[in-house]
């Protein structure tokens, strides 16, 4: 598995417990997924894929922050994946000038074979930004037996 640090998800069930129980299905290749406002898609990879059972895609291809109107759906890619083998070695056929994009090594296995997304269920914080980051210690700590009490007489008391 392949877990970016900047993508939370809270949930009862983990979105990587849920990957493996998709991935423990079909045996190939699973992304995340994530709905998103068609205003936003833009700023995300995104997929185009059919929709083969709840929640979960057979990606057809996978685009890289796509033009603002040119999205083939409104599904994002979350940095939490299932690779196989196969991605390791399309990964090493890549060549670069800096960056290394994941979806380009999915994309070239998708041609061989199956690539699935799963659109996970839970609640996603994007902390590579400082405001998804704040939310999510927040959230958190006020989901917390040990914080929460103290966190919202905190907030309370803040003079905004």
């Amino acid at each position: 598995a392949i877990l970016y640090g900047d993508d939370l998800v809270f949930n009862k069930k983990p979105a990587l417990l849920q990957l493996i129980e998709v991935y423990n299905k079909y045996q190939d290749p699973i992304v995340a997924l994530e709905k998103i406002s068609r205003k936003e898609i833009h700023k995300y990879g995104v997929i185009d894929g059919v929709k083969i059972a709840p929640r979960t895609f057979q990606i057809n291809n996978l685009i890289e922050k796509p033009k603002l109107g040119t999205e083939p759906s409104d599904l994002s890619i979350v940095g939490k994946y299932i690779i196989t083998p196969e991605v390791i070695k399309e990964l090493k056929k890549i060549k670069t000038k800096g960056e290394l994009f994941l979806t380009d090594a999915l994309l070239a296995v998708a041609k061989k074979r199956a690539v699935y997304g799963y659109q996970f269920e839970g609640k996603r914080y994007d902390c590579g930004s400082k405001i998804g980051f704040i939310k999510a210690t927040i959230d958190s700590g006020l989901q917390h037996k040990e914080t929460k009490s103290e966190l919202k007489k905190y907030i309370k008391g803040l003079k905004i």
